[in-house]
């Protein structure tokens, strides 16, 4: 799942991509899982406050937490 706007759970937008290699000292892992947080929702949603810090941080990425096995 992507998002290129702000707006609404309906801006998601079920989205492929190439599987990447991972680099010398990477690891590649299938995840099952991930979670979202308020603070996820809120840059969503285009809180001014949040979207600094949420790009400074996580460089455009949803959330960090997943699940593997």
């Amino acid at each position: 799942m992507a998002i290129t706007n702000f707006g609404s759970p309906e801006v998601f937008v079920e989205t492929e991509v190439d599987k990447p290699t991972p680099r010398n000292n990477e690891v590649l892992m299938k995840v099952y899982a991930t979670s979202v947080n308020p603070a996820d929702c809120g840059v969503r949603q285009g809180a001014k406050r949040l979207i600094h810090e949420y790009q400074r941080l996580n460089d455009k990425k949803s959330s960090v937490d997943i699940a593997n096995c």
